[in-house]
């Protein structure tokens, strides 16, 4: 069976604030966004196990006597039998489905870390259903993604979106340096695009990157016919796919990885939005000169 220390959050929330009292690296937002993904992860194990009868629930918000004379009552009512075979277990195997649906309920880098434990989980965690249903989770718990650039290096930071309280904690996550484009970079579900990024280990060129700013994970693109294209960056719903477009050809985030036969559409003349797999950008217009949104 599964032991489960039941507390209202408010409490739980109250003892842990007592507890990190007068440190100096106390921070009040970290602390409850930590409470918040822990109460996030327990709830899948305990709509799994609770149906099943294998939960054993532990009122954590008494005086601690009470509850450790609690915890020695629930190993009491073990009958002899169910603790020999216990004792003969080799080891605690968690059902897949429930291990897949903590996953989807972590974040990100906490996901990305677990693909290290096994073969399974790491394909598991790479796999278009899982992402698909992370991002679904990730959307109760919407957050901000910030992007600083300074002396040729862009900085990601991430905070939630909290409207009860008018100041938040920002989480620092990935750098990269080595942006030589006069262009800024673009966003599309998740994931960043630089049109022109000078990594020391791609050669002596600057070339096109998407990269993940959570994780910091990247990978390195084709050059283009011209170098110097902006390009516009989006998301294709429909196919799953992540593409760029720059000078009248797409490219897609595919095992190919490859710049496309040419399609006949406007050179943009800034950069562009990606909103529901359709991308929105400035482009010479035919009256008088005036760009039009394409």
């Amino acid at each position: 069976f599964v032991l489960f220390f039941d507390c209202p959050e408010d409490e739980l929330e109250r003892r842990i604030l007592n507890r990190n009292q007068g440190r100096e690296d106390d921070n009040i937002e970290t602390i409850k966004k930590t409470l918040k993904d822990f109460v996030d992860s327990t709830l899948p194990i305990v709509s799994y196990y609770e149906p099943k009868g294998k939960l054993r629930k532990i009122d954590a918000a008494k005086p601690s006597e009470e509850v450790s004379e609690a915890v020695k009552l629930v190993f009491a009512s073990v009958t002899p039998q169910q603790s020999k075979k216990r004792r003969n277990l080799t080891g605690f195997s968690i059902p897949f489905d429930l291990s897949t649906e903590i996953f989807t309920r972590l974040p990100a880098k906490s996901a990305i870390r677990f693909q290290l434990m096994s073969k399974l989980w790491r394909s598991t965690i790479r796999s278009p259903s899982f992402t698909n249903q992370f991002l679904a989770n990730s959307k109760d718990r919407p957050r901000l993604l910030f992007a600083v650039q300074r002396h040729n290096t862009w900085s990601f930071f991430s905070a939630p979106q909290s409207p009860n309280s008018p100041v938040v904690a920002a989480d620092s996550h990935s750098k990269f340096s080595g942006d030589v484009s006069r262009f800024i970079c673009g966003y599309a579900s998740g994931l960043v695009y630089f049109p022109q990024m000078w990594i020391s280990k791609e050669g002596r060129y600057s070339r096109p990157v998407i990269c993940n700013p959570i994780t910091g994970n990247y990978v390195s693109l084709p050059l283009p016919t011209y170098p110097d294209s902006r390009g516009v960056f989006g998301f294709d719903p429909i196919h799953k796919l992540f593409k760029v477009l720059a000078d009248q050809r797409i490219l897609k985030l595919d095992k190919f990885l490859s710049w496309g036969e040419k399609i006949d559409c406007p050179d943009p003349l800034s950069e562009g939005i990606c909103i529901d797999g359709v991308i929105y950008y400035l482009a010479a217009g035919n009256v008088a000169g005036l760009p039009s949104v394409v």
